[in-house]
């Protein structure tokens, strides 16, 4: 029988590999199968800063412009805030 934290052992490698898990969302909970048990979890809006990477605003329309500039407008005032 395995134990919770044997559990959180599927999701970490030690010795640094990665494995692939599609994960479908529906509504606010996330669901994936993984060594045929399904798992759910909460949803969260944290960025992953692990996959970031600088924004190419050079092939973005109009359209697309214009949102980062509302975006970066609330990040001043957010930032005049505090």
């Amino acid at each position: 029988m395995e134990s919770e934290n044997d559990e959180e052992d599927f999701f970490f490698h030690e010795d640094g590999g990665r494995e692939v898990v599609k994960v479908a969302i529906y509504e606010d909970r996330a669901f994936w199968v993984y060594r045929n048990r399904l798992f759910t979890s909460e949803v969260t809006k944290d960025p992953d800063f692990e996959t970031a990477r600088p924004l190419d605003t050079s092939e973005l329309t109009e359209e697309q412009m214009s949102e980062i500039f509302e975006i970066l407008d609330e990040l001043k005032q957010h930032n005049e805030r505090d």
